[in-house]
């Protein structure tokens, strides 16, 4: 419950992960589970709708990947998902992706991230 509350009065909310299995690292689906809580982050109504009870309105979801995500993004598809559950209704995504693919530019592909994360945290 602990995490629950903590995670329910977070003005903003930055999640990284690295791109794994076409998701992201079975720690932080644990870490979801732990801050899923009804009456908490989340509550139904009378009709059976769920509200989110998070306080934050915007979160980012960043992450790495050695390969290119294309159509297979999954992992920010959860966290969207369940931020939007929560009542987190921008959630933003960053990524920087081809790191390990040989003849790629690992720093030029780090800087353009970065120069990306600059912009995106004027929204913030």
């Amino acid at each position: 419950i602990k995490l629950a509350e903590e995670f329910s009065k977070a003005d903003t909310v930055i999640v990284m992960a690295p791109y794994w299995d076409m998701s992201f690292p079975s720690a932080l689906k644990i870490f979801f589970e732990h801050i899923s809580v009804c009456g908490v982050t989340f509550k139904y109504e009378k009709d059976g709708t769920p509200k989110g009870l998070c306080k934050a309105n915007k979160a980012v979801y960043i992450t790495t990947a050695g390969g290119y995500i294309g159509d297979f993004n999954y992992g920010y598809d959860y966290t969207k998902g369940l931020f939007n559950f929560l009542g987190i209704d921008d959630v933003y995504f960053l990524s920087a992706e081809g790191l390990d693919i040989i003849g790629n530019n690992t720093d030029e592909i780090l800087s353009n991230a970065k120069k990306e994360a600059e912009i995106l945290s004027e929204k913030f």
